[in-house]
C-alpha cells in the first residue's frame, strides 16, 4: 500500500470519526436547548444533527439522494403503521407533504 492511500484511508477514517462525534453533540446540544426552550439554539442543533447525517452518509456509502428516500420511506411506513404523532399532531402527514413537494431529483 502506497502512503498516499495511507493517508486517504486515515483520511476517511478521521472525517467519519469527526462526522459521529458531531451527531452525537449536536444531540445533545440539542437535550440541553430544550431545557431553556430558546428556539435559536434548539433550531442551530437541529440543523447540526441534519447536516452531520448528510455529511456522514457518503462515508459510509450512502448518497444524499437514497437518504433522502430511506427518511420518505420511513415516514410512509410510519403513517402506515398509525404512528401516535400523527394521530395526535399530523406530523407525519405534514412532513411527508413538505418531502413531497421539494421538487427533489433522484435520478
Amino acid at each position: 500500500m502506497t502512503r498516499s492511500s495511507e493517508s486517504d484511508i486515515a483520511r476517511r477514517v478521521k472525517v467519519m470519526e469527526w462526522s459521529k462525534a458531531e451527531l452525537l453533540d449536536a444531540v445533545s446540544r440539542l437535550f440541553r436547548a430544550t431545557i431553556h426552550g430558546k428556539e435559536e439554539p434548539i433550531l442551530d442543533s437541529l440543523g447540526t444533527v441534519l447536516l452531520a447525517a448528510y455529511l456522514l452518509a457518503p462515508r459510509l456509502g450512502i448518497n444524499y439522494a437514497r437518504l433522502d428516500l430511506q427518511l420518505e420511506a420511513l415516514v410512509r411506513h410510519h403513517l402506515e403503521q398509525g404512528h401516535p404523532v400523527e394521530d395526535w399532531y399530523s406530523d407525519l402527514s405534514n412532513l411527508l407533504k413538505y418531502l413531497d413537494g421539494r421538487g427533489r431529483s433522484f435520478d
